[in-house]
């Protein structure tokens, strides 16, 4: 059984005094650490141009250069090292003004053993605090996996065996399968059943690297290493220390990184870029490929010597297609984990998974290489459900063929929404408009009538007829779902629609405004006994008027018929004449 990694430190001792410096010589090491034993200021400036240390134990009083200028020349070069004061001159005043420098420590001289033994302790409990932090920073945006790997097939049975098996090691794990299978969860699952559990999992990706950087992201660099090195940066290797660093990808590392990692691998020791002085870091490797690294061993684009080096354990992964009894209960977990709960609700995933369309999916996976899936969610919780289908699509790796060869149907019954997403690989046979046409025309309708099983049925058995149709007839298919173009003629008939309804408009406002600037004058009734009669504005009872005219009335007359008539006489203007009858 293994012991825990203690922290190891790269200390750096500078004093005056030869019996001191002799004693610091024998304990450092004894105490598990690196030192580097230094007899002034000048010796010290020079160690740290050569390499990094995690903490400096300095006197303050040495000839020529004094401590103070060693810590000045630590805090400008490299910050991230920890300084110790260390004096027999000391006083309050220098105590205060060391730690106002960004002194860790003060100990006042003769130091003891086990003080310094305590205080680098604590240094190396805050360096493995901060190298940790610094992992989970490169993670954050990561989305964690499941603590525990998901499935009871007999491929995920062995898988987690030999996960149990191996975890407890120091021993190098190659992790191979097709790429979404859940390397790096397993990785992940090797790391926290380790006896590293507390140390940091730094996961690197070495296809994404770019290859100018490649050296320097793994092993860090110096201020001023290259063009663009403003500050010292740690690498991936050194983050990982007392850790697990998970190399996803090796076979896409070039011949040169492959040497460089294969040194690292037989001595434990790195190098920072622009740096002359190697260190030890202590990391457990754990490498991850979906490629044959014996067939590139063969070609001669793999080393030999690392491939024996990096697969000393193997852990093959089957892909999804290959256990799909595993789908309901990783179905249930990623659901869960969407919608924020401990486990997902039991009836989360359609009966028809189970049943008929079950059936209907092994028969198309086998006669075609297709996967379809179907899933209902009782809430989005607020998302997009164009998000959520295609988050939750890549996650269940569905039909990870090398063309990708999966579908998933996901029904929204709450939301009233569904979705068809469709793998990479079908994007020709499977269009969108046809997965339009299936959504309207076969799920639609049912979902309205609150039919909700027969919307799942016949959303698949949409899917499926499309599927089996002779490929000669997609494209007509896609043609028949999308919209057809406009014939110019209707454009031209459009603008004339337009034209003439525009200008009936434009005079109608003409109008309106002139009978509002320019209103019409209005006449009157006047009531004679049991008749009203109209009096026209042409009528004026002066006798001479700009509308002109006069009049006179019978009212002696009792008839109940009979006429009145106002003549056009005795005007100015000669206006016509108005009439009424009664």
């Amino acid at each position: 059984m293994n012991s825990v990694p203690v922290n190891k430190l790269r200390v750096l001792f500078v004093d005056d005094e030869p019996p001191i410096r002799d004693v610091m010589k024998i304990e450092l090491p004894r105490m598990g650490h690196e030192a580097t034993i230094c007899e002034d200021g000048a010796a010290a400036i020079a160690a740290l141009d050569k390499q990094s240390f995690d903490v400096a134990i300095v006197d303050l009083r040495m000839p020529g250069l004094s401590g103070w200028d060693v810590i000045d020349h630590i805090k400008k070069t490299a910050p991230d090292t920890e300084v110790i004061i260390s004096t027999g001159h000391g006083s309050m005043e220098e105590a205060i003004q060391a730690l106002r420098r960004g002194a860790y420590d003060f100990l006042p001289k003769p130091c003891k053993l086990f003080e310094i033994a305590n205080v680098l302790k604590r240094v190396g409990e805050k360096l493995a605090l901060t190298r940790k932090t610094v992992a989970l920073e490169r993670q954050l945006e990561r989305v964690e996996g499941s603590p525990s790997l998901i499935g009871e097939t007999a491929s995920m049975r062995r898988v987690k065996a030999l996960v149990d098996k191996i975890a407890p090691t120091d021993s190098a794990v190659m992790i191979q399968g097709e790429t979404g299978t859940g390397k790096e969860l397993v990785a992940r699952r090797i790391h926290e059943l380790s006896l590293r559990v507390d140390g940091p999992f730094v996961a690197v990706n070495c296809g994404a690297l770019a290859e100018n950087l490649v050296e320097s992201e793994f092993f860090g660099h110096r201020k001023g290493a290259f063009t663009g090195a403003d500050t010292p940066r740690k690498g991936l290797v050194e983050v990982a220390h007392c850790g697990t660093l998970f190399l996803d990808e090796i076979g896409d590392l070039d011949k040169s990184m492959q040497v460089m990692l294969l040194r690292f691998l037989e001595s434990g020791e790195i190098r920072r870029v622009g740096e002359n002085e190697f260190f030890h870091v202590d990391v457990r490797i754990v490498c991850a490929t979906n490629r044959d690294l014996q067939t590139m061993v063969a070609e001669g684009t793999f080393r030999e010597d690392l491939f024996f080096r990096v697969n000393t354990f193997e852990i093959h992964l089957s892909p999804l297609r290959e256990r799909k009894d595993d789908i309901p209960s990783l179905a249930k977990t990623l659901i869960a984990r969407h919608l924020k709960r401990a486990q997902a609700p039991a009836d989360i995933l359609s009966p028809a998974v189970r049943t008929d369309v079950a059936a209907q999916s092994k028969e198309l996976e086998e006669k075609s290489g297709i996967q379809l899936v179907v899933a209902t969610v009782p809430s989005l919780q607020g998302s997009d459900i164009e998000t959520f289908a295609n988050q939750l699509f890549r996650a269940w790796e569905l039909g990870q063929a090398q063309k990708n060869n999966g579908i998933l149907l996901l029904v929204a019954p709450n939301e009233r929404k569904v979705r068809i997403e469709i793998g990479y690989g079908l994007e020709g046979t499977l269009t969108d408009a046809l997965a339009s046409t299936i959504i309207s025309g076969a799920i639609v309708p049912h979902f309205k009538r609150g039919d909700f099983s027969g919307g799942v049925e016949g959303g698949v058995h949409g899917i499926v007829a499309v599927l089996r149709t002779d490929p000669s007839q997609w494209q007509a298919q896609a043609l028949v779902a999308a919209p057809k173009p406009r014939w110019f003629g209707e454009y031209v008939i459009m603008f004339v629609v337009f034209s003439v309804f525009l200008g009936a408009f434009a005079l109608f406002i003409k109008d309106l405004i002139g009978r509002f600037l320019h209103p019409p004058p209005h006449g009157h009734y006047v009531k004679r006994g049991e008749r009203s009669i109209y009096i026209s504005p042409r009528h004026s009872s002066g006798g001479s008027s700009s509308w002109g005219g006069s009049g006179s009335y019978d009212s002696g007359s009792s008839s109940s018929s009979s006429s009145g008539d106002f003549s056009g006489g005795g005007g100015s203007s000669g206006g016509g004449g108005a009439s009424g009858s009664w």
